[in-house]
């Protein structure tokens, strides 16, 4: 009892000590568990954002290619809508991906252009005119959208599908 009464000047810190260390040691380890759950949160929650930027574009790449082929027209209100909407797509998409949207932009605008030809020498009722020609560029640009939106699915397939994406690794291609 002689010893510890000596030397209590010296236990009583270390005991101190050794406990603050193991509270220290299990809320840091708490707090890395924590930020661990944090950044798995904020990856899903990025992921999301993205595919939903991404399915954003892709249905109204949809919508506009249906209603041009089935009205056989597009609008140049119609066109300039669908350049404002896939102007992100550079920074959503890979370089195949903004390639298919300027082709679709080039169809768009080329079938615009043969509709609009037919319609003006229609309304000048002028019979020298051969609409053969003007009927096929529309026929052309048609045959160009309906190609291009059967291959549509495929190409955004890497993009919006969740096939890459681990929930357990929050691993995701971007």
């Amino acid at each position: 009892m002689e010893w510890l009464s000596e030397n209590l000047n010296w236990i009583i810190p270390l005991l101190f000590t050794v406990i603050f260390s193991v509270v220290n040691t299990i809320m840091a380890n708490t707090n890395r568990r924590v930020a661990a759950s944090q950044i798995k949160l904020q990856t899903g929650a990025f992921c999301f954002q993205l595919f939903h930027s991404r399915m954003e574009i892709y249905r109204h790449i949809k919508s506009t290619l249906s209603s041009a082929i089935r009205e056989g027209n597009v609008s140049v209100s119609q066109i300039f809508e669908f350049k404002r909407t896939t102007a992100d797509a550079g920074f959503l998409f890979g370089s195949e991906i903004t390639e298919t949207i300027d082709k679709i932009w080039d169809a768009m605008v080329q079938l615009e252009t043969a509709v609009s030809n037919i319609e003006h020498f229609r309304s000048m009722n002028d019979q020298a005119i051969d609409y053969t020609q003007l009927q096929h560029e529309k026929l052309q640009a048609l045959n160009k959208l309906t190609g291009m939106e059967k291959k549509l699915k495929d190409q955004f397939a890497p993009y919006i599908s969740f096939e890459a994406y681990r929930v357990d690794t929050a691993e995701v291609r971007v």
